[in-house]
């Protein structure tokens, strides 16, 4: 808009006006956690021996081990159960969490986009650190999951790709 304010009729002085309050109103502050969340992402992904190119959850088994990285095909089940041959239904990423259901929660890919589902889970999953349980959410790239006592960092499809650490 390059006129004077004067040349400007007052009907469309009156809808610029309209639009960008109804702009103001769209644009939402970032979540309150989300440096946080960034900072957990950050520390995990930089000491990860090799950086992941698709996919997958980013997560310690301890605070004091290495970072690991679990890719994402098409579906995961996260819980305490391994597979064996004893337990051929076990989950893909086992954990020895005692906080941790057997089935705990898993991921899937759903016309384009990961699906983060509870399974009924005896302490719930959570997401982003929110209070509340969730029973099905749809998974966007630095999402934290947690789970028993473990937190999950989802990262996308070309998450390896786009970040880099100094």
């Amino acid at each position: 808009m390059n006129a004077p304010i004067a040349a400007i009729s007052d009907e469309a002085l009156a809808q610029l006006v309209f639009e960008s309050q109804d702009t103001e109103r769209c644009v939402k502050a970032p979540p309150s956690d989300l440096f946080e969340r960034l900072r957990q992402f950050m520390a995990l992904y930089r000491d990860l021996a090799a950086k992941p190119l698709g996919p997958g959850l980013l997560y310690q088994i301890r605070r004091a081990e290495e970072a690991q990285f679990q890719a994402l095909d098409r579906k995961l089940v996260v819980g305490r159960l391994s597979k064996s041959d004893y337990h051929p239904a076990g989950c893909d990423l086992s954990c020895d969490d005692q906080l941790m259901s057997r089935h705990h929660f898993e991921i899937e890919l759903v016309d384009g986009l990961y699906l983060l589902r509870d399974l009924r889970a005896r302490n719930g999953t959570f997401l982003n650190q929110q209070p509340e349980r969730i029973t099905e959410a749809v998974l966007k790239e630095g999402d934290i999951i947690s789970a028993g006592s473990r937190a999950f960092i989802f990262l996308g499809d070309d998450a390896g790709l786009r970040v880099e650490v100094g």
